[in-house]
């Protein structure tokens, strides 16, 4: 009989679905051994989360990511709330998923991006992908579609007086991201205000 607990090692995410759990070795039957022993939780169909790793924010974002799969990461309003830059909490969670991917969850805003740089200012807190404070700030102040150009630019002006980031850091990552010459008169007058 194989050791449940060593196999759970294999898997990284603290909320993790079933096809996770295959993947590294286990099956419905010890999933359902582990949830008896408290060991995880059932969160909903084909969603697991490992005992003592919740709380309610990072709950329902990890959810939402190990229902989308890999990779996937929450972004724009929900990053915002996330990281304390606006006193709005999004009725969705908003993440980025590739292109391809589509979520049919009414409590899901997918993001399709046919390149959202996943190795770009994405970082791991408490077990969730998110977009960091400055990859936020950048993608906020881009994206005329889904945040206004008076709300974005308001909400790094905040930022930036609270010191969570810096105007050096905004514009190495927007050179990073490659949105530098589109955002340099927004950034400029971000500096030109804080200063």
């Amino acid at each position: 009989m194989k050791n449940r607990l060593l196999v759970m090692k294999n898997i990284k995410m603290n909320t993790f679905s079933s096809k996770d759990a295959l993947k590294c070795g286990l099956n419905y039957h010890d999933l359902n051994v582990l949830v008896a022993e408290g060991k995880i939780s059932k969160l909903e169909r084909g969603i697991y989360q490992k005992a003592g790793k919740s709380s309610f924010e990072t709950e329902s974002f990890s959810v939402i990511l190990a229902h989308l799969g890999e990779p996937s990461a929450i972004c724009l309003w929900s990053a915002l709330s996330f990281h304390q830059l606006t006193e709005q909490v999004p009725e969705q969670v908003w993440a980025y998923v590739p292109i391809e991917k589509y979520s049919h969850l009414s409590t899901v805003r997918v993001v399709r991006k046919s390149n959202p740089f996943w190795d770009i200012g994405i970082e791991t807190v408490e077990g969730i992908r998110v977009t960091d404070i400055s990859r936020t700030l950048v993608d906020a102040l881009y994206d005329k579609k889904h945040i206004s150009e008076a709300e974005s630019f308001n909400m790094a002006l905040q930022a930036l007086k609270e010191k969570k980031t810096t105007i050096k850091k905004l514009n190495e990552m927007a050179h990073k991201l490659g949105v530098n010459k589109k955002l340099k008169t927004k950034l400029s007058l971000l500096q030109g205000n804080y200063v």
